[in-house]
This record gives structure tokens, sequence and C-alpha cells, in this order.
């Protein structure tokens, strides 16, 4: 079982399918859903959660189906239950504020861009760290090596 909880930016899912249509399997976002995928096949577990808000614009972008696939490179996503309210960003924030509440793990949030990650440091609510794909990768890769 995974002792984090996974929340990333829209960028990354845009970076993951840029990577994938350019066959660019190296790409820390790619790398990120991919390595999230194997666990799932393995564990059944989920750790990577995204707001209905984005879950939404994943769909409408055509980046995620919105039907089920068992296949889907985002079928390993959990999307948070109750709508937040609010877009982009702030839906985001807000996810990983009540997921620090309602959740027992450690909460990381994932963005590459800098200047979001500085915005999102001061925004978050303490206990949650921002961190970067190639990080994430990596808390994933050592929880593979636990399992």
């Amino acid at each position: 079982m995974a002792d984090f909880l996974l929340v990333p930016h829209f960028e990354i899912f845009e970076t993951a399918c840029l990577a994938r249509e350019q066959q660019s399997l190296t790409n820390s976002c790619l790398v990120l859903f991919r390595s999230a995928w194997s666990h799932h096949i393995d564990t059944r577990e989920k750790f990577i959660w995204i707001s209905q808000e984005l879950n939404q614009h994943l769909v409408e972008k055509k980046y995620k189906s919105n039907k089920e696939k068992r296949l889907a490179l985002f079928s390993i996503l959990r999307v948070y239950d109750e709508p937040l309210g609010d877009e982009g960003d702030f839906a985001l924030a807000r996810l990983t504020s009540t997921l620090s509440v309602n959740q027992n793990k450690k909460i990381y949030y994932v963005i590459d861009n800098p200047v979001i990650k500085e915005m999102m440091q001061k925004t978050l609510a303490q206990g949650i760290e921002v961190i970067d794909s190639k990080t994430a990768c990596q808390k994933i890769k050592e929880l593979n090596a636990k399992a």
C-alpha cells in the first residue's frame, strides 16, 4: 500500500500525452503514469487523485475517455467524488487540502513548471509537498520496490 497520494497538475497530463504521441518513452510525465499503471495492475491500488473538474477538462481535451477503459493510460486515476466548485489550480489546491484532512497519507502536488510550483508552495496547506514529475517517479519506484 502506498503511504502517499499524488495530485498532478494539468500540465503533467498534457506533457504525458505529448510524450506518448512523440514516442518519448523516457519522459518523466509519461513514466509517472506508466509506473502507476503497472503498480495498479499488480495491486489494484490507485494513488493518483484528480478533481471532478480536472477529470471533465481531460475528457473535453480528449486526453481521457468519458467511458471507463481498463487499458487506458489514465484509467489508474481516482476522481474525487464531490465537485469542489473551483476551476483549475484552485480545484486542485482544494483537493489536496481535502485529502490531507481526510486521508492518513502524505500528499504530493506534482508540477514541473517552476513558476506554478513556487505559487503552489505558497498556496497549499502545510504538510502538502510540491514535487516535480521526476521526484514522483522516484516515489513510485520506491513503492514498487517495497511490494
